[in-house]
């Protein structure tokens, strides 16, 4: 904890592991509650964020390491604000659709891949050889603590503030 370069990855990666669990939440209910989706659409499209990883988790982990780490998580946290910021905006302008949150939840998981492949491996380049097991244990335990709390903040923001408002934790 006291390598600037490990805490500044540690909260980077906490709250991308946060938005994803308040997105992973909201989705299904923007889709039940707010659009009224039957239960194949819900249930389809909590699985969606995942579908990513099954068809193109190899070629994004060989092609992510290739390239340079930083400049990778920086393009998917930009991708994924900016196709997250179209649902609350749909959502107040009324373009709001199962098809978009159906592209929204692909593209999201899309760059949840590519975020988080990158930060396993930059885990390595922001500490010593000595330090990784406890900088491996520490990311994955925060990791674990932000998604259990996203999810919990989650359902607590959709039932006072909406479902597409509560994407703007994610976006924010």
């Amino acid at each position: 904890m006291r390598n600037r370069n490990f805490r500044a990855l540690m909260v980077s990666s906490t709250s991308g592991v946060l938005g994803n669990a308040v997105a992973a939440v909201a989705l299904p209910v923007i889709a039940a509650v707010e659009l009224q989706a039957g239960n194949f659409e819900v249930a389809a499209l909590a699985g969606m964020t995942f579908l990513p990883w099954l068809l193109l988790g190899l070629v994004i982990g060989v092609w992510v390491d290739r390239l340079p780490r930083k400049p990778v998580m920086l393009a998917s946290l930009v991708v994924r604000v900016l196709v997250l910021g179209l649902l609350p905006l749909g959502y107040w302008l009324g373009f709001l659709s199962v098809p978009l949150l159906f592209g929204t939840a692909f593209v999201v998981g899309v760059t949840s891949v590519f975020f988080q492949l990158a930060d396993a491996a930059l885990v390595q380049q922001a500490v010593t050889p000595n330090e990784l097991m406890e900088g491996n244990g520490l990311i994955t335990g925060s990791g674990a603590a932000a998604d259990a709390a996203g999810r919990s903040v989650a359902g607590w923001l959709t039932s006072s503030a909406g479902a597409s408002n509560s994407l703007l934790v994610q976006v924010a």
